[in-house]
């Protein structure tokens, strides 16, 4: 039963970062613009960290990942500017990249 509501809990979560990308990514009304081009993949990159922030206490493969290290060189997810922004965090990282992740999307929307 445990088993189930963890898994049923990951669905969830997949669930909601694939309906916000979809959400975001059907909003394009200039695909060829290169600035919201770069606002989408700032986007990708902050749903795919919070993706991978959250499994990291389960799952083996991230469990080993150092943020300042393979966040940045392996999974090509975060700059250098960010992860030194997010190191301060702490516990409190995730959060933070929520934040990130409302304002790119706001400023997205904005300039679309």
């Amino acid at each position: 039963d445990r088993w189930r509501d963890w898994l049923a809990n990951c669905h969830r979560l997949q669930g909601r970062i694939h309906s916000f990308g979809l959400m975001c990514g059907s909003a394009v009304a200039k695909p060829a613009d290169i600035v919201v081009r770069k606002h989408l993949y700032k986007i990708y990159r902050y749903l795919n960290c919070i993706h991978a922030l959250t499994l990291q206490s389960v799952s083996i493969e991230l469990k080993e990942m150092q943020i300042e290290n393979e966040f940045i060189d392996v999974l090509n997810l975060l700059t250098e500017e960010e992860v030194t922004r997010l190191a301060r965090m702490d516990n409190k990282m995730r959060d933070a990249l929520l934040c990130w992740l409302g304002i790119e999307a706001v400023s997205f929307l904005k300039h679309d």
